[in-house]
């Protein structure tokens, strides 16, 4: 997995926990079960277009937001910064 991914993953996950969302409900939110929403957040799946297009539009950003290279931003800037 690259860095930028596993990155994204990260802000994946600090983002749901900031919206108090439970995997379920993050799962439903992106339009997928919540087993696969679980298998994605924990890196076990190999990421797909159509899954990444599900999680961007779940939390409402864009893809570039989940693939940025690294800062010293953290989940709640650059969702934030995003909308």
């Amino acid at each position: 997995m690259s860095l930028a991914l596993r990155r994204g993953l990260l802000l994946l996950r600090a983002a749901r926990d900031e919206r108090g969302w439970t995997q379920e409900e993050a799962g439903a939110r992106c339009g997928m079960a919540m087993q696969q929403y679980q298998r994605i957040e924990a890196g076990r799946v190999n990421l797909t277009f159509t899954s990444l297009a599900r999680l961007c539009e779940g939390f409402g950003v864009d893809a570039c937001v989940l693939l940025s290279p690294a800062d010293d931003k953290g989940a709640s800037e650059i969702f934030a910064a995003a909308k």
